[in-house]
């Protein structure tokens, strides 16, 4: 409950969901309104219990899976429990008014699951569960989560008082140590639902109480984006999800991605753009979600997005080197000085269309490494992505040059943070590693 001078705002929970109320007076925690069990506690903890139980969330969890397209449904199989787990506590969390922040990476995958989310919260708000209320959207653009961060979420939740603990989601980034000391202190503060699919690097530490969720984990890998498993659990929840789910795939560049999908790489595409170009809160996700269900709205960013990814794709090919492997593996290498005129596309998504492009147009795997500032961002096709070994090349990159050069990612998509190296000194390291062997 939020607190003011003359009235306080309460959420207060009765047998069929929640209610807004404004009181005179501040109200202690589980304080029964109206006539009844003078025990609060013992009731809240009943009726929250059946509103959530009545949800069967194990059960939808199970159909959702099943119903799932099989690239993603069979391995996505062994998450069904804590799916379920991670379901129940956004569940009692929203219903009961608790303060709710969910940080998500800035891209067409953490979007993806944000908006997956929103829809979740608003079908609890359709069904009666709750009334309507307010979350706070964060794009992260930072690849961990921050002491900073965690600083500026602990004064939002000071901010109210809750039966339940506040929450926090992260969807899509933060695998990395330098969370370690951020999510220890988080976790002691308030739920933590953690959804993430990058590897799980060596003394990396998601917490005791967190709920961590991570394919790697569970016996699947990367191809399971962040907005993908987010999807899941919204569908779980109540809300219609699938184009979410195909969507962020194809903005990951999984291997589980139908780029056959017309209408998902469409919405793949104004995603990341919606995100880039707007601020994240409540309003602006309400406006993404409006024109990815509205398929003339989408459209018609669609043609002026997609005009402006056709232009940068035309200046990459015109700017990029091609190197060859001695097994014939094409190697294209782009410096995003010479694509980008606006402030659209960013490099990530750049790279991922072009590496689509350059496999469509040449019908054979290829490696794009596009350059820019202190980073590569590097695109692997998935049939030869387990031979590369992308990962591997990464980790030692960082060895040889003593930790100033770091990245992470997958075996599709990732991306190396140059430091106190040049740029093309490090590019040349990097096509020695992939075995390139001269300029085509």
């Amino acid at each position: 409950m939020p607190t003011s001078e003359s009235s306080v705002s309460c959420t207060l929970v009765c047998d069929k969901g929640a209610v807004a109320a404004k009181l005179k007076h501040e109200p202690e925690l589980f304080e029964r309104v109206g006539p009844g069990d003078p025990d609060g506690k013992a009731a809240y903890k009943k009726l929250i219990g059946s509103l959530v139980k009545r949800a069967e969330l194990k059960s939808r969890v199970a159909a959702v899976l099943s119903e799932s397209r099989g690239s993603y449904g069979k391995p996505a199989g062994p998450m069904a429990g804590i799916l379920a787990k991670a379901a129940e506590v956004i569940m009692r969390s929203f219903i009961s008014g608790a303060p709710i922040i969910v940080r998500f990476h800035g891209d067409g995958d953490g979007v993806a699951g944000a908006v997956a989310l929103y829809r979740a919260m608003g079908k609890m708000v359709e069904r009666g569960l709750s009334p309507e209320r307010q979350v706070s959207w964060q794009t992260n653009r930072d690849v961990v989560y921050s002491k900073e961060a965690f600083y500026s979420d602990r004064l939002l939740f000071s901010s109210y008082r809750s039966v339940e603990r506040p929450l926090l989601v992260i969807i899509d980034f933060g695998t990395h140590t330098d969370s370690n000391d951020s999510i220890k202190m988080a976790e002691q503060l308030c739920e933590v639902v953690w959804i993430d699919h990058h590897t799980l690097p060596e003394g990396f530490d998601p917490g005791k109480r967190s709920i961590y969720i991570n394919p790697f984990d569970y016996g699947s890998d990367s191809r399971l984006s962040a907005g993908l498993v987010a999807s899941l659990i919204s569908q779980s929840i109540g809300a219609e999800c699938r184009d979410l789910m195909e969507a962020a795939l194809i903005s990951d560049h999984s291997a589980c991605a139908d780029y056959s999908n017309a209408p998902a790489r469409k919405s793949a595409l104004v995603l990341d753009y919606m995100i880039t170009r707007r601020e994240s809160d409540s309003s602006s996700l309400r406006k993404i979600d409006t024109v990815v269900r509205d398929r003339a709205k989408l459209e018609e960013l669609y043609s002026k997005v997609g005009g402006m990814m056709d232009d940068a794709i035309s200046a990459g090919t015109a700017a990029m080197k091609r190197y060859r492997t001695l097994d014939g593996t094409n190697i294209y290498t782009i410096d995003f000085k010479k694509v980008r005129s606006g402030d659209y596309p960013a490099p990530g998504r750049f790279s991922s269309e072009m590496q689509y492009h350059l496999e469509v147009t040449t019908g054979k795997p290829a490696i794009t490494a596009v350059y820019y500032g202190n980073y590569v961002s590097i695109r692997v096709s998935k049939g030869i992505s387990e031979r590369v070994d992308l990962i591997g090349i990464i980790g030692r990159l960082g060895k040889e040059s003593s930790g100033a050069v770091t990245g992470g990612g997958h075996r599709e998509a990732a991306s190396i943070r140059i430091g106190s190296y040049d740029t093309l000194e490090v590019l040349s390291m990097l096509l020695d590693s992939l075995g390139a062997i001269g300029v085509t």
